[in-house]
């Protein structure tokens, strides 16, 4: 599951978990930056990820 931020600036990007047949309803899922190596918390059925860069990509796997 990925977005693209189409925008020319910042802009905090919400993904709707409940959307990939992967993932189990009320589930808690890890969330670990793969770029920056660092814990970002958990999600249950929401993630929001703040301030993607302008034409930046976020994926989640």
């Amino acid at each position: 599951m990925g977005q693209l931020n189409t925008l020319n600036e910042l802009r905090d990007m919400t993904f709707s978990l409940m959307q990939s047949p992967c993932i189990r309803a009320g589930q808690q899922y890890s969330v670990h930056d793969l770029w920056m190596h660092s814990e970002n918390g958990t999600a249950v059925q929401n993630f929001t990820v703040h301030a993607v860069p302008a034409h930046g990509v976020v994926a989640l796997l």
